[in-house]
């Protein structure tokens, strides 16, 4: 699949897109330009949100803490229906490695792809992504309760 980074930010869906929370810091100016309509953030201290959005949803989850599998159901209905209403998301954690990819991933699950398929999608997409084993482990356990 073709990789659609911009630099750190990275197109996984038309309307949906993981990066690092820095570059919201950072006002960069490819943020603005996105114009997103949600933002998703997977931190533990968020210190400011992207300019111009309509909302702001927060999933407080540290460095050494794993998202859980009642985040990932959440993230995703949010996600399903923001997809629903053609609002673009921006799904960030502070290096967009590892928590905001498992939450998208979850989301693709939500769609009919299976764990594997949903983390080699967004792979395929942000070439920087690692997925940590108990990060694939919590995005198993959704998969299968959705089940």
């Amino acid at each position: 699949m073709e990789n659609n980074d911009v630099s750190d930010i990275s197109r996984i869906t038309e309307n949906l897109w993981i990066g690092s929370g820095d570059l919201v810091g950072a006002h960069d100016k490819r943020i603005l330009e996105l114009r997103f309509d949600i933002d998703v953030d997977v931190e533990e201290y968020p210190h400011e949100y992207v300019p111009g959005v309509k909302s702001v949803i927060i999933f407080p989850v540290g460095e050494n803490e794993e998202i859980t599998t009642e985040q990932l159901a959440l993230g995703s209905a949010i996600l399903n229906e923001a997809a629903k209403l053609d609002l673009t998301a921006y799904v960030r954690s502070p290096a967009g490695r590892g928590r905001a990819p498992t939450l998208v991933a979850a989301y693709l699950v939500t769609t009919g792809m299976n764990p594997d398929q949903a983390m080699s999608f967004v792979r395929d997409r942000r070439g920087s992504v690692t997925f940590s084993k108990p990060q694939e482990e919590a995005l198993r356990q959704f998969a299968a309760k959705k089940k």
